[in-house]
Parts: structure tokens; sequence; C-alpha cells
């Protein structure tokens, strides 16, 4: 479960990585980007992360995690499912399909 911090297709994640990988440390070339996915494993045969069950890759909202095609978005369903997960009884879902929401005194905090 996740709560973010404050805050599309392939062709623009790889025009943000060619325009903006020197902000981000990455390689300019995609092919030969091996990163952390964070919320997932990377397939090399794809050069791409793989998600676990109950996230996705970043939006283009999350413009960082986004151009580094990591998976760091939560897809919660209900908000016990939020509470149970984070452990925080004031934890909710706001939007299904989101991240959880937890209040600004709990920004950026996760479990795996």
């Amino acid at each position: 479960s996740y709560c973010p911090p404050a805050m599309a297709s392939a062709l623009a994640r790889a025009a943000l990585l060619s325009t903006a990988a020197w902000s981000f440390g990455l390689p300019q070339e995609p092919e030969q980007a091996k990163i952390d996915c964070l919320h997932g494993h990377w397939n090399n045969t794809e050069q791409r992360c793989h998600c676990k069950d109950g996230w996705q890759v970043s939006g283009v909202m999350d413009v960082p995690d986004y151009v580094r095609g990591v998976c760091e978005q939560y897809l919660c369903t209900s908000d016990d499912q939020c509470k149970i997960g984070l452990g925080l009884h004031w934890a909710t879902c706001p939007v299904a399909g989101w991240n959880c929401y937890c209040g600004w005194n709990h920004v950026g905090y996760e479990t795996d």
C-alpha cells in the first residue's frame, strides 16, 4: 500500500526519456536502462518493468517515476484495504485504482 507525495503511451515515455534522461541520471538509450522497478521486477527481454499485483507503472502526473517506467502507482480497492495494508486506521481509498490517502502527516508512507 502507498500514500503518494503531492503530486501514456510508450512514445510519450520515450520522448520524455530522451529529453529528460539527464535530469534523472538515466542512460540516454532506453535499451541500456536497467532500473529498480520499486514494486516490480525488471524484464531484460522486454526492457521494462513488470509490476507486482496491485501496482502499475506510474502515470504522467508523477513525472520522475513515469519517465523511469517504475511501478509506483498503487491500485487500492477499498478503505479497509488501505487501513490494513498500511496499518493506519484513517487511511482511505478515495478512488478505486488510485493510491491510498493517508493525510499530510504520512505523505510518502508505504509498505510493500
